[in-house]
């Protein structure tokens, strides 16, 4: 509840996930939310997704394949525009690490920005280095649990209920 409603101020951690119920525990995942800048041919703002390989919430690579090493990610297709190709290495402003495009995902956004993601532990280590807050990376942190059902339990004390409504 201290991130006032905005998912990218969001804190989470495991015992946050552990404590929200769903009818099946397949039914949630933690997603890892931010923003960071694609150095491209263009420069392109994006929202960065960090998800758990095989959950409901990781990209079906429409071109190209699924991540499967921490430095490969998948793309919205949106940013082809940006002169972005399958195979390219492209960074982050603030960061040095190269990462690979192994995949495209079609029409990926997060208001309004293209997505590009991220397995979430490498997601955590992007986000840090992108925060200038590397000491500060912390091993079990995301943004959000993402339900496919409703929520039959959680604290409601510490945590809000929100639908991808009121995003």
């Amino acid at each position: 509840t201290d991130a006032n409603n905005n998912i990218g101020r969001s804190v989470m951690v495991e015992s946050d996930f552990q404590s929200i119920q769903t009818a099946q525990p397949q039914d949630k995942a933690r997603l890892g939310v931010s923003v960071g800048t694609l150095q491209a041919d263009t420069p392109e703002d994006v929202t960065l997704f960090g998800v758990e390989p095989g959950t409901f919430v990781a990209p079906r690579a429409t071109e190209g394949r699924s991540p499967t090493a921490a430095n490969e990610i998948v793309a919205s297709d949106e940013l082809k525009a940006s002169g972005l190709k399958l195979d390219d290495t492209v960074t982050f402003s603030g960061s040095d690490v190269a990462y690979k495009v192994v995949g495209f995902t079609e029409s990926a956004t997060f208001q309004a920005s293209p997505i590009v993601y991220f397995g979430l532990d490498e997601w955590r280590n992007v986000t840090a280095a992108l925060s200038g807050m590397t000491a500060m990376r912390d091993e079990s942190s995301f943004s959000a649990v993402v339900t496919k059902q409703q929520v039959t339990e959680y604290d409601q004390s510490r945590l809000a209920w929100q639908t991808i409504g009121d995003f």
